[in-house]
């Protein structure tokens, strides 16, 4: 039922969008750029509902298989322990149980992508003073053009966050999936940790003043979205050193900390 249903929305959209290129066309309002960039969000937001939706494919064709056995001799031995636990996995389909965190999720990276590329869209947005972009740098600025090149800064680390974030989710995702270990909460966990990459990709990028807009902000900000967990650590430790906040145990000392040896010294 759902591949009819995915097969028909897409015929929807190839018509739709030729019918509204098509128009455009004709009214001489035609802008490449922003018609290309809106597809590109939509299959990179569906890429990873695709991906589920191969899951559920497989697991049903795996079933029917083990199903094929049931006359046979080997039915009596493990067939039906495989067949029964194959059928106690939920494949991460849109239904009544993963319908909220899928559309969630798609609607998060549909709104990271298509901001992501719309950033040097309306260049003139950067230019009002914003808490969240600007920091502390932007305070007693009142040079646009100063408030605006830094502004686009922070955003752009922020969209490198997201990246890395997306990235790392497609490869967790594809690892998950082929243990059929997804469930829906994991759905709402990535949401948020793309989120949380861009916002922290941008905080950093506060902190560390001294880059500007060298290439290291680009390649700072995608590591923060594609291993955050390291990050948010050295963050912490350094905020817990700035206002002397440490822990009773100290850090071992280097030259005590025992090397990586091979397993046959065990």
């Amino acid at each position: 039922m759902w591949r009819h249903v995915i097969s028909a929305l897409l015929v929807c959209v190839v018509i739709g969008g030729g019918i509204a290129g098509y128009s455009a066309i004709r009214e001489g309002q035609f802008y490449l750029a922003p018609v290309v960039l809106i597809l590109m969000a939509m299959m990179l937001t569906a890429l990873p509902l695709l991906i589920c939706y191969a899951q559920s494919t497989s697991l049903q064709r795996q079933v029917e298989k083990l199903a094929s056995l049931d006359d046979r001799t080997v039915s009596n031995t493990s067939h039906k322990i495989a067949f029964s636990n194959l059928n106690s996995i939920k494949p991460a389909i849109f239904d009544q149980y993963y319908a909220l965190p899928m559309t969630t999720f798609a609607f998060v990276v549909m709104f990271c992508w298509m901001m992501t590329n719309a950033v040097y869209f309306k260049p003139e947005y950067f230019q009002v003073p914003n808490v969240i972009l600007g920091g502390l740098a932007v305070i007693g600025k009142a040079d646009p053009a100063t408030i605006q090149s830094y502004q686009s800064g922070t955003f752009v680390a922020g969209c490198f966050g997201f990246i890395g974030a997306y990235i790392y989710i497609n490869w967790r995702l594809l690892d998950r999936i082929n243990n059929n270990d997804i469930y829906p909460i994991s759905f709402y966990y990535y949401a948020a940790r793309m989120l949380a990459a861009a916002i922290i990709a941008g905080i950093v990028r506060h902190i560390t003043p001294q880059y500007g807009a060298n290439v290291s902000v680009i390649l700072l900000s995608f590591t923060i979205g594609f291993i955050p967990d390291i990050f948010i650590t050295s963050i912490v430790r350094r905020a817990s050193q700035v206002i002397k906040i440490n822990s009773d145990q100290p850090d071992p000392v280097a030259e005590f900390v025992p090397r990586n040896s091979s397993l046959l010294m065990i």
